[in-house]
């Protein structure tokens, strides 16, 4: 028997390896759950540097789960107050608007949130953020555990995922003034 578990270990040495390996080669944020049931992964966090009192953190959301879920909240200690936030066009003008009632994250999908859309809103910041900066931001949810993701702050001038949100906004505002 003892040489059996001699046998083993080096495979399970192997197998641990071979998997943080793995987990290494994809862009996932640092995530841990609160509890062991969660469905939810964080992956690509990241907020804009911003020397105001505001600022916007952006990321996708994946639900393993076979059942929608909702984002209900978030929060932060780098803000006194965190929220979860929308950006629509109203009668012309962008307008970002508080998602009380949280924003669904598909079952087995992924919710984005970005520059233009669905974001978490900081507001209060303690301290400007500085571009290489992390924090922790705490996500929680009508079903899943609580999920806390580090965000890395970019450069002021980050744009990642806008060029679509642009174009879209573009032909929106074009059509807007055809109408």
């Amino acid at each position: 028997m003892k040489d059996i578990k001699m046998i083993k270990f080096p495979r399970m040495v192997a197998m641990a390896l071979v998997v943080c390996a793995s987990l290494a080669a994809f862009p996932v944020a640092a995530v841990k759950a609160a509890g062991s049931h969660a469905v939810i992964s964080v992956e690509n966090a990241w907020a804009r540097a911003s020397k105001v009192k505001v600022a916007g953190a952006f990321m996708t959301l994946n639900n393993k789960s076979t059942s929608d879920d909702i984002l209900l909240s978030a929060s932060s200690d780098v803000a006194k107050r965190v929220e979860i936030h929308t950006t629509k066009t109203v009668d012309g003008v962008m307008k970002m608007i508080e998602m009380e009632e949280g924003v669904v994250v598909p079952a087995s999908g992924s919710l984005v949130l970005k520059p233009g859309s669905y974001h978490v809103m900081l507001m209060g910041l303690k301290h400007p953020l500085k571009e290489g900066d992390t924090f922790a931001i705490r996500l929680k949810f009508k079903h899943a555990d609580e999920v806390e993701a580090l965000v890395t702050v970019m450069a002021a001038g980050a744009m990642e995922g806008m060029k679509h949100e642009h174009g879209s906004h573009s032909m929106q505002h074009k059509k807007h003034k055809h109408d």
